[in-house]
């Protein structure tokens, strides 16, 4: 468990602390010509292998470093102004998870989702679901008589033309 730990500890220094809001916004721009992309990932490699602190892990260190380049590489690819925002969660958990899957090689585990058959764990992820999407459409609902609607087409829009969704 400390090896995943010192995993996710990479991760979050790798992503954000060290990463540069101008290094981001080049990866947005340039997409796969930008060098920070890559030197991005190698970062992490890095982290990871100091954090670890195994000359042996370094097959390890370079197969997290490639997903990572791999993650970003696509989420470069995919982002736009308007996906911006829900791209970042789904690049996180995608990272969140292949940290996982490598951890679970690495130590030579399987997967089990045993956990899910725990009613706490159920419950629990009932109301995480509930807290994001649900609860924004009906919290929006219930203010959009306060709200002006705009037709601007973004995110800072009244929702009113969420409703569609539901």
């Amino acid at each position: 468990m400390i090896v995943l730990l010192k995993f996710f500890i990479a991760h979050f220094i790798g992503d954000f602390l060290l990463q540069p809001s101008s290094w981001a916004k080049a990866k947005q721009a340039k997409k796969l010509g930008a060098w920070q992309l890559y030197a991005h990932s190698l970062i992490h490699g890095i982290l990871i292998l100091i954090l670890v602190w195994d000359h042996n892990f370094i097959v390890w260190a370079g197969i997290l470093a490639l997903v990572h380049l791999i993650i970003d590489a696509t989420k470069s690819l995919l982002q736009t102004r308007r996906n911006q925002r829900w791209l970042f969660f789904i690049d996180q958990l995608f990272h969140f998870i292949s940290i996982y899957v490598i951890w679970l090689f690495f130590e030579n585990k399987f997967p089990s989702f045993s956990f899910l058959n725990n009613e706490k764990i159920i419950l629990l992820i009932t109301l995480l679901i509930f807290l994001t999407r649900p609860m924004s459409i009906a919290v929006t609902i219930f203010i959009s008589k306060w709200t002006q609607d705009t037709e601007s087409g973004d995110d800072t829009a009244s929702l009113h033309s969420s409703w569609q969704y539901i």
